[in-house]
């Protein structure tokens, strides 16, 4: 997944609400943005497709979400791969101007 996340708004092929995503099912998880990405190869025909994800600040501390995958969201945020804000839609929003 981290080879198809990207910090430079311009080189991505689609902006996400990552926290949305993780929390699509019934348990909070990666799995979803892991399914998500393989659906957007798959529709672009693209292996190298790149998403600017965007999250909410409460997603990396969310109990529900498996430690691992906390753990991940936490290595992503601090090597810049995604962008943690109090709330992301303002931001994703501003993003998609």
């Amino acid at each position: 997944m981290d080879e198809n996340l990207t910090s430079d708004i311009h080189l991505a092929d689609f902006i996400l609400d990552l926290s949305n995503v993780v929390r699509m099912g019934a348990h909070p998880s990666l799995t979803y943005f892991d399914r998500l990405l393989s659906a957007l190869k798959f529709r672009e025909k693209d292996p190298g497709v790149r998403v600017y994800a965007v999250a909410d600040k409460s997603l990396l501390g969310l109990r529900e979400l498996p430690r691992d995958d906390r753990r991940t969201l936490a290595r992503w945020r601090e090597d810049g791969l995604i962008e943690v804000t109090g709330d992301a839609d303002p931001r994703i929003l501003e993003l998609a101007e």
